[in-house]
């Protein structure tokens, strides 16, 4: 049952990856299948234990809140640490801080297959200059769409499913083994780390005190008015839209 578990979750993984186009591209696979709270919930469903994974998800995707990609540049895996790291933390029966605390090394250890495939995929680069010299219309395609994902999915794909197939006894008995002190360290720190993505989040959006004048809305709304979470979220989005909106139709005066 392990084996059919460990490849959902491996081709979950690809899919929401950042160079894998088949599930929409960016906006459905990387930005959102590829976030560690849509992993989480993917993840927990897949080993039977949704709410745990959705926990997990959430508490790993509060480090990497303020995280993006400029140009390509990934300086956290954060689609390997969601589905590796939260499959290992619900295998091995760990707290989510633990979880978090697991998952950040995960996720810098992912970026090494992100560097590996961008520095092999000058490979099928200049074989697809060559071919269009050619004209060969067939080789030419396959350089650009066949060869490179081909080369995303072993490096994706087979990882993820060896880590979490093979990982799952491993991750068990490293938990039973990790004295409670260590423990205690690891749980503050995962408690720690995801102050340090909204850190982030918050020094990105200080440029901008419109976004600042958003977010004290929102604190206020929840920890003095105690909305729910639904709620916020439904009226950020309609903020959101006005925002947009007045930035792209400025308000003209008449003389």
């Amino acid at each position: 049952m392990m084996l059919i578990q460990a490849l959902l979750i491996a081709l979950f993984a690809y899919l929401g990856w950042l160079a894998t186009p088949w599930f929409g591209g960016e906006p459905i696979g990387w930005y959102t299948l590829g976030r560690p709270m849509i992993a989480g919930t993917i993840v927990g469903a897949i080993l039977g234990d949704i709410r745990t994974g959705m926990i997990v998800g959430a508490t790993i995707n509060a480090f990497y809140i303020g995280a993006i990609t400029p140009g390509g540049a990934m300086a956290a895996d954060m689609n390997m640490a969601g589905y590796v790291g939260t499959a290992l933390a619900i295998m091995a029966k760990v707290e989510p801080a633990v979880a978090v605390a697991m998952a950040v090394p995960i996720g810098l250890v992912g970026t090494f297959g992100w560097q590996a495939f961008s520095t092999l995929n000058v490979f099928w680069v200049h074989l697809a200059d060559r071919h269009a010299d050619e004209l060969k219309l067939r080789a030419f395609t396959f350089d650009l769409a066949g060869g490179p994902q081909i080369l995303n999915f072993l490096l994706r794909f087979v990882p993820v499913f060896l880590v979490v197939y093979l990982g799952a006894p491993i991750a068990e008995r490293i938990a039973a083994l990790i004295p409670g002190w260590l423990t205690h360290i690891l749980t503050v720190v995962g408690t720690m780390l995801p102050a340090v993505g909204f850190a982030v989040l918050i020094k990105m959006m200080y440029r901008n005190p419109v976004m600042l004048a958003y977010l004290a809305i929102g604190f206020v709304l929840v920890a003095v008015g105690k909305m729910p979470m639904v709620g916020v979220a439904l009226l950020g989005l309609g903020l959101a839209g006005v925002h947009s909106y007045l930035s792209t139709h400025p308000v003209v005066q008449e003389a």
